[in-house]
């Protein structure tokens, strides 16, 4: 009895690990097809649309805050919906900001 219970033991082991790897090949198909669908976008994307999108587009920093070859990651500064008034919705351009130059400016405004 001993014996049989280590075979059926084995058995749905086996049974189970190929259920596993059939299931980790199906998420590395998936993947792959998502890849491939972004490469394809990608290959659609206009480095000049991308320009013509961010024309007028305010940089919250000084030149002084960014060192030249420095990459830094800019995101849509937080604004409001309304206007100053609160009859409309805000029209001001939107500005660019980078986080990490914000919290430095926050920790100094603090400081003082």
């Amino acid at each position: 009895e001993g014996e049989m219970d280590t075979a059926s033991w084995i058995e749905k082991s086996r049974a189970k690990q190929k259920r596993q790897q059939r299931l980790e090949a199906l998420k590395a198909e998936l993947m792959a097809k998502k890849l491939e669908e972004q490469d394809q976008l990608d290959q659609y994307s206009d480095p000049e649309d991308d320009t013509k999108q961010l024309a007028g587009v305010k940089v919250k920093h000084s030149a002084d805050e960014i060192m030249e070859g420095e990459t830094m990651v800019l995101t849509l500064a937080d604004q409001s919906v309304l206007n100053e008034d609160k009859t409309g919705l805000n029209d001001e351009t939107d500005e660019l900001e980078n986080a990490v130059i914000m919290e430095q400016k926050t920790r100094e405004a603090a400081v003082r």
